[in-house]
């Protein structure tokens, strides 16, 4: 599946330590949400308690 010309998003809830991983972390299979990294068009919508352990 081609998904160049998409934008990804992913949804979460009380997560911080598999976000930080996802977002900041190496690309692992451990860590699914981390191949997004590699998506030009992607965004996270986090609640407050997902998103405490991002600080940049």
């Amino acid at each position: 599946m081609d998904l160049e010309g998409s934008t990804l998003g992913a949804v979460t809830t009380g997560k911080a330590e598999a976000v930080e991983r996802s977002i900041h972390g190496p690309v692992d299979p451990a860590t699914p949400a981390s191949l997004l990294q590699g998506h030009r068009r992607v965004f996270f919508q986090l609640d407050p308690d997902s998103s405490r352990r991002l600080n940049r």
